[in-house]
Parts: structure tokens; C-alpha cells; sequence
């Protein structure tokens, strides 16, 4: 079975049969039950329920991997510190150059229009005039000297009127939108299935999970991609000598992507589509998204708070969201508090910065409810707290 499963892994499509999975499915997916019990009646499947069946094999198999399961549970802050230095590797350094798309390409690497710009500027604005400056000195991404929230948000406002400022956008006629591609960097889910994918084709050794994550984000001679490389002329091979002497699996794999985003035979090629990439980045930041909304949803219906009272920092690529971990910053009788929207109880960076943030997310079970209310908050070096019980206490 899992020989078998394999091979779609490594998209062999001609050396599987995709029916007889069908047929040997004993787990408790809803979907695959239904496709199973036609097959048994009729003997057929249309081309769609196939082919969402073989999505689904892909999910449970990744899922179903040590390794896969090893990287989400105890490496996630190491894939994310990691993936932030590739990403920052592709967009900042002349590895960029492998990035040069073609003329059809919908998503490129490029400063995004000015009305994004402008956005940012607006919001950074914003965020400097309504929040206290941290007190202490802080790390952020790209940076190697330390400093305040208000001097980072300074930088960035002056980064953003050069060309230094660049990442994925989306092509539409005339106009670039920052692209959720960008989001890659830190996306734990999708670079744990890209390195359990290189795992399991045998390229990141038999060692740990923590070997592979190692093995994947490691610089490697730019030989061991580019085998042609001794046969290309001079030319091409000043080409690929300027753009990098060393690339990491991380790297490569994002450039293979890039470079295939309208290829309809991508998987074919054992390449990770560029969509599939895409998808995952999306799933997983539609549950934050949606706690976002649901909770200023809440505090208009349920409160009675004036949209004019909840600055939201929400649109793709938002600086202020990206480097500041602030969703919305929520003015209450003159009170301006930073606030971070989770999905459930989890770390966040906004928490240290010593602004007055906090965290917040939904309450689950009805006995909580009851007693807390329908969200919960966190602010540093604290306990969960009814958020309407402290925020307005006259309820």
C-alpha cells in the first residue's frame, strides 16, 4: 500500500492504480467512503473523484510521515528562521537572478504598485502616531543592528521609497499586488511537506527530522543543481557564477516553482507546483483571517465599537502586520491598544515588544464561554482573561 502510495508521491501516475487504493480505503474520510461505495456499485469514478481522491492519498501520506509529523511538532521555529533566511537569500542577493521571469508569468519578483506603497506608508504612519515606542532595543528580520518599534517603522517607510523593496507580486495589466507568495517564509506546513517530499525521494539522507531540515536548508555547490553547468558556453556560465556559487533545497525548489507557475505538466516533472505552494499558504492563513474578522465582527455587532474605532492592518503584505505581529489597533475611550488575532492560544512577537499588545482569540466550549465570554486576551507575562469582562466591564 504505502509502496504504492509512494509512487503518486513521486508522481509515477503510470505505476499506481489509483482504483485499487480506492477499493482498500478503510479510513473515515467522508468523501473517500462515498467514492468507495460507488466504485463497489458501478465500477467507475468520474476523472474528478479520482483525481480528489489522489489528493487526498498525498495529504495522508505526508501526514502519515515521521518526519512530517516530527517537523510540525518540534520545528517550527527553526523551519521559520530557516525559510526567512532562504527567503531573504532569493529577494536580497544576486540569487534573485534565477528569479527573472518570463514575459507570461503571472506572479513575478518586483517592487509592488504605488498604491501599496502608499497603503504601507499610510499604515506605518499610523502605527508610530498611535502606539508608545518600545523601551528596549529589538532584532528585526533583515537587520543587523537592534532598535525601537518607532525606528524600524522609519526604516521601513524609507525602504519603501526605493527600489530595495522588493518581493512576489501578482501581475494584473498594469498593476502589481504583493502576492501571498511572500508568506512562504515563514509557512511551517508547506515547508515541512516540501521537506519531507525531498525525504522521502531519498535526497535528505536517512537520518532525523532535524537532519533533513538541516540537510534541506543547507548551502550546497551549485554543481549538485546544475549538473549541465561544465557544458554551457561562457556566457551562460557567467550567468549562473554571477547569480550563486551555492544553493540550498529550499532555494532551488522555490526557483523550480517559479519557473514552472504555467506548466500544466509540473507534478509530472516531480516538481512542487507553484499553486500547490500557494494553497497551502492560503489554508493556513485563512483560519487566522477569519478569527480577525470574526472578532471585529463582534465588537461592531456585539459591542457597538465604530468602525472608526478599529484600525485594521489586514491587506497582503501589510508591514505593520509582517513586522509588527499587530493586526488592528482597537481605540477604546481614548485607550489605543495593539492587538493580535489568533485562532487559538499561541506565541506572538507583539507580546515583547513592551507597547501595550496584546492576544487575542476565540473562547471555545460552552461552560467557558459562559464564565470568560466569547473571546479570551493574553498580554506579556500573563494568564488568559475575558476580554469582555476587562475591555468593557459594565456588560
Amino acid at each position: 500500500m504505502r509502496d504504492l502510495i509512494k509512487a503518486i508521491i513521486r508522481e509515477e501516475v503510470e505505476k499506481f492504480d489509483t482504483l485499487k487504493l480506492i477499493r482498500d480505503y478503510k479510513g473515515s474520510n467522508v468523501f473517500m467512503n462515498s467514492i468507495k461505495t460507488q466504485l463497489e456499485k458501478k465500477g467507475t469514478l468520474s476523472a474528478n473523484q479520482i483525481d480528489a481522491a489522489v489528493g487526498i492519498f498525498k495529504t495522508n501520506f505526508y501526514k502519515d510521515s515521521l518526519i512530517y509529523d516530527s517537523l510540525q511538532k518540534h520545528y517550527q521555529s527553526n523551519m521559520k528562521e530557516l525559510g526567512i533566511e532562504a527567503y531573504l537569500n532569493l529577494m536580497k542577493t544576486s540569487k534573485k537572478n534565477f528569479l527573472k521571469p518570463s514575459k507570461d508569468y503571472k506572479i513575478i519578483v518586483d517592487k509592488p504598485s504605488q498604491e501599496w506603497v502608499v497603503r504601507n506608508l499610510n499604515d506605518l504612519t499610523f502605527f508610530i502616531e498611535n502606539t508608545k515606542n518600545s523601551p528596549n532595543l529589538h532584532k528585526f528580520e533583515d537587520r543587523i543592528n537592534q532598535s525601537t518599534t518607532h525606528k524600524e517603522a522609519l526604516k521601513l517607510m524609507r525602504e519603501l521609497t526605493t527600489e530595495k523593496f522588493v518581493g512576489f507580486v501578482e501581475v494584473y495589466g498594469d498593476k502589481k499586488t504583493w502576492s501571498i507568495l511572500n508568506k512562504v517564509n515563514t509557512n511551517t506546513i508547506n515547508w515541512a511537506r516540501m521537506i519531507t517530499k525531498r525525504y522521502l525521494n531519498g535526497d535528505l539522507g536517512e537520518g532525523s527530522a532535524r537532519d533533513a531540515l538541516l540537510k534541506y536548508f543547507e548551502q550546497q555547490s551549485i554543481l549538485d543543481f546544475y549538473p549541465e553547468f561544465e557544458h554551457l558556453d561562457k556566457h551562460e556560465k557567467n550567468i549562473v557564477s554571477n547569480s550563486a556559487k551555492t544553493l540550498s533545497f529550499a532555494e532551488f525548489d522555490i526557483i523550480e516553482s517559479f519557473h514552472h507557475q504555467n506548466d500544466e505538466d509540473t507534478e509530472m516533472l516531480g516538481i512542487d507546483p507553484l499553486s500547490n505552494i500557494i494553497n497551502r499558504i492560503k489554508k493556513t492563513t485563512k483560519s487566522g483571517d477569519k478569527s480577525e474578522d470574526d472578532f471585529i465582527e463582534w465588537l461592531i455587532i456585539n459591542k457597538n465599537v465604530p468602525q472608526s474605532k478599529i484600525h485594521s492592518f489586514s491587506s497582503y503584505g501589510n508591514l505593520v502586520d509582517i513586522t509588527f505581529q499587530t493586526d488592528l489597533i482597537l481605540d477604546l475611550n481614548g485607550v489605543k491598544t495593539p492587538i493580535q488575532v489568533k485562532s487559538s492560544e499561541v506565541y506572538t512577537k507583539l507580546l515583547n515588544y513592551d507597547i501595550g499588545g496584546i492576544m487575542v482569540f476565540p473562547n471555545k466550549g460552552t461552560e467557558q464561554k459562559i464564565n470568560y465570554g466569547d473571546w479570551l486576551y493574553k498580554a506579556k507575562g500573563g494568564i488568559a482573561k475575558s476580554f469582555e469582562k476587562d475591555f468593557f466591564p459594565s456588560i
